[in-house]
């Protein structure tokens, strides 16, 4: 026990040291350092009173560094499932009347009849050796949109194991391109992705993500 007690003692100060430095470079306006610390602040499977700050830290972040749609998603994912955290109630306006028009159980059960468009060409999820060492495994269902253009905005994660997996699939889905230009759609489509993430070794990889069938029709 004393041993189990130390080891748990350690991985919270590590934690704690994490998301201390995280805040302090957010704030200094580096975003790069700052997503480093706070990948590492989100390592662990019970994250606590840290969930919704290390969220809303990432928002801040992402919005700086010009990757809107990833913040946006994160403000979304605040306002979904963190509703009564004092961030929530800094939301962006436009992401409360949005979430207000369209609340996450519609989104979900609109998620669930859609699916990935067969020529979309979506990057292969990011994970970590920090998700790997704290095991952190499961599912993400991203809802969003796949414009004329081809390019995906909108994005909302409907249903998440984890805020480090989620934030790993948003940045996939927002680096997705169709595969063909003769694909591209002749109006706005609203799709849905879902991942797996599951802690396994690969070619001396600590890491495999498996993706859904996309739909063929």
């Amino acid at each position: 026990w004393g041993c189990t007690s130390f080891w748990v003692g350690g991985r919270l100060r590590e934690r704690q040291f994490s998301l201390r430095h995280a805040r302090e470079q957010v704030n200094r306006g580096n975003c790069e350092r700052g997503l480093a610390s706070l990948e590492r602040a989100q390592g662990s499977a019970e994250l606590g009173a840290f969930e919704a700050e290390s969220i809303w830290l990432k928002a801040r972040c992402l919005e700086r560094m010009g990757r809107h749609e990833e913040a946006l998603a994160h403000f979304r994912m605040l306002g979904d499932f963190h509703a009564s955290s004092i961030y929530a109630a800094s939301l962006p306006e436009s992401v409360v009347k949005e979430l207000a028009a369209f609340p996450l159980a519609a989104a979900q059960e609109a998620a669930r009849t859609l699916t990935t468009p067969p020529h979309l060409d979506i990057p292969r999820a990011h994970y970590s050796r920090v998700a790997d060492r704290y095991r952190l495994t499961g599912g993400v269902r991203v809802l969003y949109t796949v414009e004329r253009n081809g390019h995906t905005a909108a994005f909302r994660v409907v249903e998440s194991a984890h805020p480090l997996l989620a934030g790993w699939a948003l940045q996939a889905v927002a680096a997705a391109k169709l595969g063909d230009a003769d694909d591209a759609p002749q109006a706005s489509r609203s799709v849905a992705t879902g991942f797996f993430f599951s802690s396994k070794w690969e070619d001396g990889e600590p890491w495999i993500v498996f993706f859904p069938e996309s739909d063929d029709s």
